[in-house]
């Protein structure tokens, strides 16, 4: 309603203390079986220290006074509304610049005194050599103060907007010339071509090993393996996913597969909890590339909502690029406030260090992912994560540490028999989290929300959910280095 206000943040900022040893300390680690609302007063949307969550440039995004929208963005039109009640937009300059596949192209200033709760259109020259390239071109708009104001200094950036202006990415077809060729024996199935080697374990149902020139291009003693499990948010635990999509962690764990081959492709189709199943077709492509076609078939009939389907795999290397949403971790129903580029950084750094450790570091509409031995390329667009940590170091339940308790009963109730049931939370902290030696990279077709309107009972939107009950389909091939660089490997469709 125009004349009412609402969508307000509960807490602004989490209220927990710092240990050296622990990291953030909350409700639980004070006394004995002292009161306490354990972390769920960790609810803001910056850290103890006002590092801001992923979460804190969703808020800014929605909040923000200024828009830019496109109208016929083709033509180089589009319009700026001003939110603002009270005053003008010529306190602000406004920067744009023009990507094609996430790299610049042209860039820009504007200024405007467009008056408060007003809008007005506006347009960009681009010359149409600029343009005349195949790929994916969008605009980036950032409003930035143009002088000092109260509390904010100049150049602020007070409002981010992102515009696809028009996709014309076609991509050439690879042509795989022949089939792999198998050897099976009691144990595995070998398929080879040209310089690349996949080896299927039958007994674990998972890709034991890819070699290119006779070098691993993830670690063999854990594979690529489906996966369909993430470390359990707050809100996923005030919920009880964790007890109602369980059957899905123990699905991520142990493999039931009929495995099959024909024609050089290994078909393999896994059996899912409720009646679900995945078949998945692990082609060696001539040249040694993995192609990856995973169909998952929903059956149950009432349906369960699943954390991701994907795959998982690790690599030493922590350095990745990718195109794709971020910098900030990103998902399905918690994107607005990132943008599709490039971007480049480490494993290490995407790890967000909320109080009590939890799933993070996810990106989605992402086009390619590479790492310094292969370059993970989607037909289509897929969603990912890669982190020096695995999925289970981010799930309590894998910790061994101590139940969370309220104590508000005189005397405290420990159920302990209830909790493991039920697996709910536990006293976690940063201190928990091993720093591994590999990158574990999670590939996902597709991976539910993390959102609620509340953290004790609310879920996603029904929309943004992956269901048990749903068909979906994705592929995705691993490209080596030594065989294609990533500059051209990403021009073809596998």
């Amino acid at each position: 309603h125009t004349h009412l206000q609402g969508g307000f943040i509960w807490d602004w900022v989490d209220q927990g203390l710092y240990d050296a040893v622990k990291g953030w300390t909350y409700g639980g680690d004070y006394g004995v079986d002292a009161p306490s609302d354990a972390n769920f007063l960790c609810n803001g949307i910056v850290n103890p220290d006002r590092n801001p969550h992923p979460g804190y440039y969703e808020v800014k995004h929605v909040y923000q006074d200024i828009a830019i929208t496109g109208i016929a963005p083709e033509e180089g039109r589009f319009v700026i509304q001003n939110r603002f009640y009270f005053k003008d937009l010529s306190d602000y300059t406004v920067h744009w610049r023009l990507e094609r596949d996430g790299k610049p192209v042209q860039k820009g200033k504007l200024s405007f005194s467009t008056p408060a709760q007003g809008s007005e259109e506006f347009s960009l020259q681009i010359p149409k050599r600029k343009l005349r390239k195949r790929g994916e071109y969008r605009i980036f708009f950032e409003t930035e103060t143009a002088r000092a104001l109260p509390l904010l200094g100049k150049g602020t950036v007070v409002a981010a907007d992102e515009v696809l202006l028009k996709d014309t990415g076609a991509l050439k077809t690879y042509k795989s010339h022949r089939g792999a060729e198998v050897t099976e024996s009691e144990t595995e199935i070998r398929l080879e071509s040209g310089k690349g080697v996949l080896v299927f374990d039958k007994a674990l149902g998972i890709v034991r090993s890819y070699t290119y020139k006779g070098s691993n291009l993830f670690d063999p003693d854990f594979g690529l393996r489906p996966n369909f499990w993430r470390g359990p948010t707050d809100n996923d635990y005030g919920n009880n996913q964790p007890y109602r999509a369980y059957a899905w962690k123990e699905a991520s764990q142990a493999f039931q597969a009929e495995v099959t081959v024909e024609k050089g492709t290994l078909h393999a189709v896994y059996t899912l909890p409720g009646g679900c199943s995945m078949a998945v077709d692990y082609s060696l492509l001539s040249g040694g590339l993995l192609k990856i076609a995973a169909a998952f078939h929903g059956a149950e009939k009432k349906p369960v909502d699943i954390p991701r389907i994907g795959f998982r795999f690790r690599v030493k290397e922590n350095d990745f690029h990718y195109f794709g949403r971020g910098p900030v971790e990103n998902y399905i129903d918690r994107n607005a406030g990132t943008f599709k580029s490039v971007f480049t950084t480490k494993a290490s750094d995407e790890f967000y260090p909320y109080v009590r450790p939890q799933e993070t570091g996810h990106h989605t509409e992402t086009e390619w992912l590479a790492t310094k031995p292969l370059t993970v390329i989607a037909n289509g667009t897929f969603e990912f994560s890669a982190l020096r940590h695995s999925v289970e170091d981010l799930d309590s339940e894998e910790s061994g540490q101590p139940f969370q308790w309220t104590n508000f009963d005189t005397p405290p109730v420990h159920d302990e028999e209830e909790a493991e049931k039920y697996h709910k939370r536990r006293q976690t902290h940063l201190c928990d989290v091993p720093d591994r030696d590999f990158t574990e990279i999670c590939i996902d077709g597709a991976a539910s929300g993390v959102g609620g309107y509340d953290s004790w009972g609310s879920r996603p939107e029904p929309a943004r959910t992956v269901w048990s009950n749903e068909d979906r389909t994705f592929t995705f091939t691993l490209v080596p280095t030594r065989a294609r660089k990533t500059e051209k490997a990403i021009r073809y469709a596998y």
